[in-house]
């Protein structure tokens, strides 16, 4: 082969090499974990829409339509997903955490050398001199640092999938919150509506002369805690629809439409029962904390094998050239060059590597633990929610309902007067308020629950035609 032949063949295998190498393409959605994928899909086709021409509409505009109306928590975090800031940012460092993976993927640029000397005395032809030099350890390490990289980026998918789970329960909150918040407000109207009436009443039987001025006094108080208790609930429920608001990233003049009352809860006799190992069996699936640590674990054995495939390896480079004498002689070059580990082979970062292993040990340890306790406690509260709601509704307020009812025949009698039976309905709404208390400790347990066990996040997305 000549000297003109091989010299050809190095330079189209070089290009062909170039070409393959700036050809590579970006990492796809496919690459994130469910239900990451679904979710930054979805947000990055809508991007698209509202980017064709004669799509743009303001934000305030689309936030302010039919989409703010949520009858149950799962509308609300479907909404956040695909609007909310928060979910917005956390789907940019999903995208950033590819372009690092893609990054170490790369393999570094080779080095390209080229010389011209002038022929002495001026006149011949110039000396010419050309190499490209190729650094070994990028290559040879190159499987190991894509190892490590796609270790690290399933780490911090499982970081942003940890948010995620903890935003969209805090979303199942403070909908709850909200919606608890308005019905008991509307159980104070009506305990402030009676305690009114009942003020009204004693003022003409005052005015009548039969009621001494301490009696008077103590409905007048008693509608004055009914009125503060009113204005206390008003409050409530303007905060806690501000703090879903602020959630969601809503202005203070965009109103979601909220049910005027929580969900019932189930029958304590037809649920089905979940036991704290079932539940802890899900949690081991799908609980991001869980397989956040575990996939840090896996980081450090893809760190160890990398440091053990660079610093076990003779760093250094290759050299291609080609030189062209003033005679017109031509010549090949071959070189290397090589790093020696004599002094640092890696094991200042080995003992890095075992430490934070153990520390990932230890955290994943204690996670278990503490998500065994917080099992335990959402079902124990659970179940006792549902008792205790189901004990009011179904004897307490019948108890009241006939207490008030028997009262109303006496009085149609003139047996008992009309204090007595304000004064029993007074206790029914009590025994309402008691009730949304008990059920709204019901949906916290299950909220709580649905975050420990780390299904949040799968079960909005699988939920309904789109987010």
């Amino acid at each position: 082969m000549t000297f003109e032949s091989l010299s050809r063949s190095l330079v189209l295998l070089t290009l062909t090499f170039l070409v393959g190498c700036s050809s590579l393409q970006p990492p796809a959605e496919t690459n994130l974990i469910s239900p990451l994928a679904v979710i930054a899909a979805n947000i990055e086709l809508e991007h698209r829409q509202s980017t064709l021409p004669g799509q743009h509409v303001e934000r305030a505009a689309v936030d302010a339509g039919t989409g703010l109306v949520w009858p149950d928590p799962g509308h609300a975090q479907r909404w956040a997903i695909r609007h909310s800031p928060v979910v917005q940012e956390m789907v940019a460092r999903l995208h950033q955490s590819q372009a690092e993976a893609w990054n170490e993927s790369m393999l570094e640029n080779p080095g390209f050398e080229l010389g011209l000397l002038e022929p002495e005395g001026g006149s011949g032809r110039w000396q010419l001199e050309a190499g490209v030099e190729l650094g070994l350890a990028d290559w040879l390490t190159r499987s190991a640092r894509v190892d490590r990289a796609d270790a690290t980026h399933l780490v911090n998918q499982l970081d942003v999938l940890d948010e995620l789970t903890d935003y969209l329960h805090q979303v199942r909150d403070a909908w709850l919150n909200a919606v608890a918040a308005r019905q008991q407000r509307q159980v104070h109207e009506g305990l402030y509506q009676t305690a009114a009436t009942l003020l009204e009443f004693a003022q003409q039987v005052q005015a009548a002369g039969n009621m001494n001025e301490l009696d008077f006094l103590v409905y007048e108080t008693e509608h004055a805690r009914q009125h503060r208790a009113l204005h206390m609930a008003n409050l409530s429920e303007d905060i806690a629809i501000s703090e879903l608001q602020a959630l969601l990233g809503l202005l203070p003049d965009q109103q979601p439409e909220l049910p005027d009352s929580l969900p019932e809860v189930p029958n304590l006799d037809s649920m089905a029962s979940l036991s704290t190992d079932q539940a802890m069996n899900l949690a081991a699936q799908h609980q991001p904390r869980l397989r956040l640590l575990n996939g840090s674990l896996n980081q450090q054995f893809a760190r160890e094998r990398l440091i053990r495939r660079q610093y076990g390896l003779l760093d250094g480079a290759i050299q291609l050239g080609a030189e062209r004498e003033s005679s017109g002689e031509r010549r090949l070059a071959l070189g290397a060059s090589f790093e020696l580990p004599l002094f640092d082979r890696g094991q200042a970062h080995l003992a890095e590597v075992e430490a934070a292993r153990s520390a990932l040990l230890a955290q994943i340890e204690q996670t278990r633990n503490t998500t065994r306790h917080s099992i335990t406690q959402a079902l124990m509260s659970q179940q006792a929610a549902i008792e205790l709601a189901q004990q009011v509704s179904r004897e307490d307020l019948p108890r009241h309902q006939r207490m008030l009812e028997l009262a109303l025949q006496e009085y149609n009698f003139m047996l008992r007067d009309t204090f007595s039976l304000l004064i029993l309905r007074e206790q029914i709404f009590d025994a309402q308020l008691e009730y949304i208390e008990h059920t709204l400790a019901y949906w916290h347990a299950q909220s709580l629950l649905l975050s420990v066990m780390g299904t949040e996040a799968v079960v909005v997305t699988q939920t309904g035609d789109t987010l």
